[in-house]
């Protein structure tokens, strides 16, 4: 993510925002990215997919794994995205200092933050592999994460591997 903020300086492209994503990541509703502009007002550093407690302190943050900051903001905090291990994994340095500074964060309804996400938004039990799934703000699901590694992620006891997440992707694009 760092080499990715220097690319930009160095090409001038410093207006506006800027969206980190994981590899493993997939937006599935058109309305994603408006809706996280929606939640960028002048008072918030940055929008995620995923809020949780940072890698290695008490912190709150917003994991970079999906997340919407708007660039002159990042760019005044002049920490970089860089870990700080063992407190702060990769981006959530950031996040930490833009609250310390004031800064609010959001997120949207994410099922690793809270298992219990599609019940308390009154949606049907999920029944597919045991992903990351993140709600808008009208409870559509909206995004898709693999998350904590390939051999971690499970669905119904079942590993969940990397060709069935292809497969999905795959059939998303296609559509």
């Amino acid at each position: 993510l760092e080499v990715g903020l220097r690319e930009l300086r160095r090409c001038g492209k410093t207006k506006g925002s800027v969206f980190t994503m994981h590899q493993d990541a997939l937006p599935t509703d058109s309305s994603f990215f408006q809706t996280l502009l929606d939640l960028l007002d002048q008072t918030v550093a940055v929008v995620g997919v995923r809020e949780q407690s940072a890698h290695g302190s008490p912190a709150r943050v917003v994991h970079p794994l999906g997340a919407l900051w708007r660039y002159s903001t990042l760019d005044s905090l002049s920490v970089g995205l860089l870990p700080r291990m063992p407190a702060f994994d990769v981006g959530e340095h950031a996040v930490a200092i833009a609250q310390q500074q004031g800064w609010k964060i959001q997120s949207l309804f994410n099922s690793f933050s809270d298992p219990d996400i599609e019940e308390k938004l009154g949606l049907k039990p999920w029944d597919g592999p045991q992903w990351d799934r993140v709600y808008g703000q009208k409870g559509n699901l909206c995004f898709l994460h693999l998350g904590r590694g390939i051999q971690k992620s499970t669905g119904g006891g079942t590993p969940t591997g990397l060709q069935e997440w292809v497969n999905f992707v795959e059939g998303v694009l296609e559509a």
